[in-house]
């Protein structure tokens, strides 16, 4: 539990070391987005801080325009460096560093230059802390440019001025931490509610299968799928037998439990790829990709078995239940998926024609021999 608790509170302070967690892959696909457009912003900056150098110093002010228009040109180039060449996390290290060493070299050029660059060296480090969600990645990019600062800082200044450039730049440290963990944190927390909201979205509150909604999105996917790249598709609908007694024997709350039971009993019977949403009111729809008539079949009645084992306590005494199935395999020439659908349908209505309890693959499929129950 105190284990639990401790990455919680990690996670929650912006400080997650998991690369694959999707809001860090979020995280570097912006940053990949945005890099090609801030590169010249940053550049440019550079150079037209040449301005600021010919103000302060300008015997020297040509040698920290040469520095910086050098730095703007290799930013560029890092920029627009092909994915394969370099990751993204090396990437805005190396860019950073780059950055970091101009604006302190430049400092160190101009005659008491150092100090006044002093406001620059902490707004960089500052934007370090918008560079990564990750606290090891933030100490990368502040490892080399800390070390030259300190370098620069014990060779060009003395006294007062040396103490207080540490200590400006041992407090913009510290803040930006603060300012990393804090943004990881709203971060995280905004990640989470729109998955939340994703998630509630896209399922039934009762059962926690998918809605009708995001199953119809699911199957026109998979449908264009299977017709893209001539692969089986197929799909069952299932209907408890005699819903409307069970609720009026045993009461809707007793119902209720049915259909979520049957819902969790499904889901354990299906495979990863397969999609499992509620269809209303007690039918189910099953999608499954890459199966034929024969496969899904088998499926089917592996449902509908287990469906059958399936005990669900009342007050009144344990209540089984079965159920009906149509299933319907994709044919050439079919259009859409609602037709595909439509003919599962066909086929339940001749599994509860037949005598429910049992699975029909609907006309047009090579159906395997028939079992009923």
């Amino acid at each position: 539990m105190l284990k639990a608790d401790c990455h919680t509170l990690v996670q929650r302070c912006g400080v997650s070391f998991d690369t694959r967690h999707p809001l860090y892959l979020r995280h570097e696909t912006d940053l990949a987005t945005m890099l090609p457009m801030l590169a010249p912003m940053v550049g440019l900056a550079l150079v037209v801080f040449s301005l600021w150098d010919v103000v302060i110093d300008i015997p020297h002010a040509g040698w920290t325009l040469l520095v910086r228009s050098g730095a703007a040109c290799v930013l560029q180039l890092l920029a627009r460096l092909p994915a394969r060449c370099i990751s993204m996390q090396w990437r805005m290290v190396v860019l950073y560093w780059l950055l970091m060493a101009t604006v302190e070299a430049c400092g160190a050029l101009l005659t008491d230059g150092f100090m006044l660059a002093m406001p620059g060296i902490v707004l960089c480090v500052l934007c370090a802390a918008l560079l990564t969600l990750r606290i090891d990645q933030f100490l990368l990019l502040l490892s080399l440019p800390s070390l030259a600062f300190l370098g620069f800082a014990l060779v060009l200044l003395q006294g007062r001025d040396l103490y207080s450039s540490l200590m400006f730049y041992a407090l913009a440290v510290l803040l930006a931490i603060g300012v990393l963990m804090v943004k990881g944190a709203f971060r995280l927390e905004a990640f989470h509610n729109e998955e939340r909201l994703l998630h509630q979205s896209r399922h039934d509150a009762m059962t926690g299968a998918n809605n009708r909604a995001y199953t119809s999105e699911l199957a026109a996917r998979e449908f264009a799928l299977a017709q893209r790249y001539r692969k089986p598709l197929s799909v069952a609908m299932i209907d408890i037998d005699f819903f409307k007694q069970v609720n009026d024997r045993y009461g809707h709350d007793a119902g209720d439990s049915v259909i979520r039971s049957l819902a969790a009993t499904c889901g354990h019977c299906l495979r990863v790829m397969d999609h499992f949403g509620r269809w209303g009111g007690e039918e189910f729809l099953v999608i499954l990709p890459e199966t034929d008539a024969a496969a899904a079949h088998d499926c089917a009645e592996r449902l509908r078995n287990a469906v059958e084992s399936m005990r669900v306590a009342t007050p009144a005494g344990p209540l089984s239940c079965t159920i009906s199935i149509g299933v319907a395999t994709l044919q050439p020439g079919q259009e859409d998926w609602q037709a595909l659908v439509k003919q599962a349908d066909v086929g339940l209505y001749l599994a509860k024609s037949r005598g429910r309890n049992r699975t029909e693959v609907a006309a047009g499929a090579i159906a395997p021999q028939q079992s009923a129950a």
